[in-house]
């Protein structure tokens, strides 16, 4: 069952029962209200008719010939004809109450002297205390001497035209809620639609995505849920296809990477044995030397490799000293390029992270000025404290870096001067291994222009997760 279907019977079922709720609070509520007003309209007419029934008493000296009186001719014209003698000329309101459609006349003794509309089953004796709880007390100087019900004061039935109007009201509501009804499936249906639509969209898209098409288009979002979650495929679609154009760049640039010594190789290799070059010890050097370049280039790339998703566990490192340390290992490769190292450290506490992993990124950093610093002549490694961070630096005094480069300089493979060869150059992985090092401890790398000239590049790891146990 598909979601349109599932949200189309859960529009109808729930419309279908709010429709049918609201007819029966509407039908019931109504045939409530419309009793108490028949019951206030009886009471009324069983009080005109009381007045007329004293009077009656009055002039005859007892109720008797009441009941042919209601029950003979009713019309208006014979009611006045026969009510003119005792009261002169009846009012409207005498004309209108003069003849109800059910009465009961009761004595004292819950006897029915008079009734009209109970033609057949009427009860010879009705409980007293009901009758004069609900009736009218016709009264003869002061004294009850009869009581008078009408219509729902006899009971609570209606009458077949009140029964008619609430049918046809019961009717015209019904109607009512199916036209509600109607127009809320419709109105439901076109915003479920609405709904659904761009999920089948996006559903087509992330199929597409998944055998590989990366350039099918995504449906654009919109402020609600369902555009954060368009937004969040497209998202996810241009990710895979920059990583897919950076995987196929690096392996571009791996394979010519490993192209210019393996040629090397075989030429060198094909030419001793064609008697070119002399199989001496001079010759395995070059050869030494060119594996040796292979070797660290695959290091290297294992190294990328196994450094993805990966963590190390911390210690509690002395920054000072690391930077001491880096300093020692580098000062003769230092002295030999013209250069000069120095370490300039305030009170920083201690660094919760891996020392060895640590040392090895400040190796990179020094082996990249040491190739690519063209004009530097010192080296400053510096640690401070700011904020809630511990900063670690590595900067120089040499030209510096374009500044359209800067973005690229720790992504893999990525060389500022493509002409540079392999031997001067490195294998290109020595900054994008830095960042893996120092994004895997939790902290962040990034690279600027030194405003007094050369490339400053900072590590940055908060102290809070610095503090933090290993």
């Amino acid at each position: 069952m598909t979601l349109a279907w599932k949200l189309s019977v859960l529009l109808a079922t729930v419309v279908l029962a709010g429709s049918g709720v609201t007819l029966l609070a509407v039908t019931h509520i109504t045939r409530h209200q419309f009793l108490s007003y028949v019951q206030e309209s009886d009471r009324a007419r069983a009080r005109e008719l009381a007045l007329l029934l004293e009077s009656y008493h009055e002039e005859r000296g007892s109720f008797e010939g009441v009941r042919e009186l209601l029950n003979r001719d009713h019309s208006r014209d014979a009611m006045t004809r026969r009510m003119r003698g005792m009261h002169g000329t009846p009012s409207p309101m005498m004309l209108r109450m003069a003849a109800p459609e059910r009465v009961f006349l009761v004595d004292r003794q819950g006897r029915i002297i008079a009734d009209r509309g109970y033609a057949e089953n009427v009860p010879e004796e009705a409980p007293p205390h009901h009758y004069r709880e609900q009736g009218v007390p016709v009264e003869g100087k002061g004294t009850p001497l009869a009581w008078v019900l009408v219509g729902s004061m006899i009971d609570q039935s209606f009458s077949p035209q009140q029964e008619r109007f609430l049918g046809a009201l019961r009717r015209a509501v019904l109607l009512s809620a199916l036209l509600v009804a109607a127009v809320a499936m419709i109105a439901g249906t076109a915003f479920l639609s609405g709904v659904v639509r761009p999920l089948r969209t996006l559903t087509t898209g992330a199929r597409a995505i998944a055998k590989g098409d990366l350039t099918v288009e995504l449906p654009s979002g919109g402020g609600d849920e369902i555009g954060e979650l368009a937004d969040s495929f497209r998202g996810m679609r241009d990710s895979l296809a920059a990583a897919n154009a950076q995987r196929d760049r690096m392996f571009r640039d791996i394979a010519h990477e490993l192209r210019t010594p393996v040629t090397l190789l075989r030429g060198e290799i094909e030419a001793m044995l064609d008697g070119v070059y002399e199989m001496n010890a001079e010759s395995l050097r070059s050869l030494q030397e060119e594996i040796g370049v292979l070797d660290r280039l695959i290091s290297d790339v294992r190294l990328v490799a196994s450094l993805e998703g990966r963590r190390f566990a911390r210690d509690s490192v002395e920054v000072e000293a690391l930077l001491q340390r880096t300093r020692t290992v580098f000062s003769g490769e230092a002295r030999s390029r013209g250069m000069e190292i120095r370490v300039r450290a305030g009170e920083i506490p201690a660094l919760k992270a891996d020392r060895g992993r640590l040392l090895q990124v400040l190796s990179n950093l020094l082996i990249n000025v040491f190739q690519h610093g063209a004009g530097a002549t010192r080296v400053d490694l510096a640690a401070e404290l700011q904020g809630e961070e511990i900063l670690l630096s590595v900067s120089d005094n040499g030209t510096g870096v374009p500044e359209e480069h800067l973005p690229h300089i720790f992504e893999r493979l990525y060389r500022v001067n493509q002409a540079r060869t392999r031997a001067a150059g490195g294998s290109g992985l020595g900054l994008a291994i830095a960042r893996d090092l120092v994004e895997a401890q939790g902290g962040t790398i990034t690279a600027e222009n030194a405003p007094d000239g050369g490339l400053r590049v900072t590590l940055s790891f908060p102290i809070a997760r610095s503090a933090d146990p290993p």
